[in-house]
């Protein structure tokens, strides 16, 4: 039988699937993540409403089917990030782009529309630094096993990054910047994982002044 699209579209989502992924008669997944890239780029700059760059964020094994075997990789998907102004954006406007053994199987984009209405001043990066133990946000970075880690006694920061947070409010159309501390942190047991300490970089009193 022939594959069937869902597709589902809202203001600034469109989501395109096939319904037969985990068949096995679409074959295993086998493309490098190098290679899976590159795939996923090429599809990305062929849709026409996509503007701008996308920053690659890493690889998702979406499906997998175990038998005697072993267990087979159905499908594997590319994260995409969108970037403004050589600054990468957080929360909403990303892309995903997934294929199995025959091709092209899932599509999910969220985009939005931003208007530049003037600039602000950022708070000083050596006040931010001070709030790297009592942040506005921290986490643990996706990948690593957070039942390990414990009552955090070390903190190591490897770099400090300018990013922006697509907020979820006011129509997705506020990007907020943020200062992000990433590094790797250590408990009391001496157990590691990789994380993010995040400290707005403007107040919100300022981002409500600008929009009234």
């Amino acid at each position: 039988a022939s594959s069937k699209l869902h597709i589902r579209r809202e203001e600034n989502v469109l989501h395109i699937e096939v319904d037969d992924v985990l068949t096995s008669s679409r074959g295993d997944f086998d493309l490098t993540e190098a290679e899976l890239e590159v795939k996923a780029r090429e599809v990305l700059t062929k849709l026409p409403f996509i503007e701008g760059a996308y920053e690659y964020t890493g690889m998702q094994a979406s499906y997998t089917r175990t038998d005697a075997e072993g267990t087979h990789i159905l499908s594997g998907g590319a994260s995409f990030r969108r970037v403004m102004d050589d600054i990468k954006i957080l929360g909403n406007d990303r892309c995903y782009i997934c294929f199995d053994g025959s091709g092209l199987v899932e599509l999910y984009v969220e985009l939005y529309e931003y208007e530049k209405i003037g600039t602000m001043e950022l708070i000083p990066l050596e006040s931010a630094s001070k709030r790297i133990l009592d942040p506005d946000m921290f986490s643990i970075e996706k990948g690593e096993d957070t039942t390990q880690i414990g009552l955090i006694d070390v903190l190591l920061i490897d770099r400090i990054e300018l990013r922006y947070v697509n907020q979820y409010s006011r129509g997705g159309t506020i990007l907020q910047p943020v200062y992000s501390y990433i590094g790797t942190a250590t408990d009391k047991n001496g157990a590691q994982a990789d994380c993010v300490s995040v400290v707005i970089a403007a107040s919100d009193s300022l981002f409500d002044e600008r929009k009234g």
